[in-house]
């Protein structure tokens, strides 16, 4: 007959049947083992208290597998939804997230999910349920009690435990949202100095090549002028000593150093034109 007791056992029951059911669909789907449930151990609470909810609600309904199949998915669709609505609002989790399927309701449950619970309801009901009834009815009362005992006690630790895992991970997970956005505003900082630096790179370069031109322009200035000059002084010469321009000018000493002086300024200033220009050009 039904008790706590048998209650307690029947749900757990249906909590690991639920695990393994879900770990078989997820499998076939990403064709990898991943646990499923929020706790450690291989049971689902959710498909337990789905599971106990169609049996206890549903048994009236036997004569109809179509009532069983509407009204499995209605109740477990139901209790789907408020575990999906107390789990984001304690423990601020989603553990699950239906928003790309199709004929969905605020993404905690969707259509192809609730015609899945029709089914499982079916099998529950006309499969699972009498036998498993039949085993746990022909316990005792103190073999009923110590299982169910036991069973209270591993889902509380349990439940425990996972609690505290679940916080040790929200309070990791703050910790590298708040690291993250440290990180952030670091590399924000650094590109906007490395942009500062940049910039009053460009102007100093700017104005060195400025002062560079500006020299450049002086020292070529000073050069044609000195070479003006020069020039000047050899007509100056030559135009108050006449005599140095008949054939024997050469063989003056004084119009030979001369013209070996100003040969010589002459190829220095075109030399250094030739380099500055060069400069210029490459700056």
């Amino acid at each position: 007959m039904w008790n706590i007791n048998t209650i307690t056992i029947c749900f757990f029951v249906y909590c690991i049947l639920g695990w393994c059911c879900e770990e078989v669909y997820c499998f076939l789907l990403s064709k990898k083992w991943v646990n499923r449930g929020f706790l450690y151990g291989p049971y689902l609470p959710i498909y337990g208290s789905g599971a106990m909810a169609v049996v206890l609600l549903l048994e009236r309904f036997l004569y109809s597998p179509i009532l069983i199949f509407l009204l499995g998915m209605l109740v477990c669709s139901i209790l789907e939804y408020i575990a999906h609505w107390g789990m984001e609002k304690i423990f601020n989790i989603k553990l699950w997230d239906y928003s790309t399927y199709h004929f969905n309701l605020n993404g905690r449950i969707c259509l192809r999910n609730s015609i899945l619970f029709g089914i499982c309801s079916l099998f529950v009901m006309y499969v699972v349920n009498v036998p498993l009834l039949n085993v746990v009815f022909s316990l005792n009362d103190i073999a009923a009690y110590s299982l169910s005992v036991m069973i209270v006690i591993i889902l509380t630790v349990d439940t425990v435990l996972s609690v505290i895992k679940l916080n040790s991970f929200k309070k990791a997970m703050a910790e590298l949202e708040k690291i993250s956005k440290e990180i952030n505003a670091r590399s924000n900082e650094f590109m906007k100095n490395l942009a500062e630096a940049e910039e009053r790179f460009k102007l100093e370069h700017e104005k060195q090549k400025q002062i560079f031109d500006n020299e450049r322009e002086k020292r070529i200035w000073e050069l044609n002028d000195r070479k003006d000059q020069l020039i000047g002084k050899i007509r100056f010469i030559l135009r108050d000593n006449p005599t140095l321009t008949n054939r024997e000018k050469f063989k003056s000493e004084v119009i030979f150093n001369a013209r070996e002086q100003l040969s010589s300024r002459r190829a220095e200033i075109v030399e250094k034109f030739k380099k500055a220009k060069m400069e210029r050009k490459n700056g």
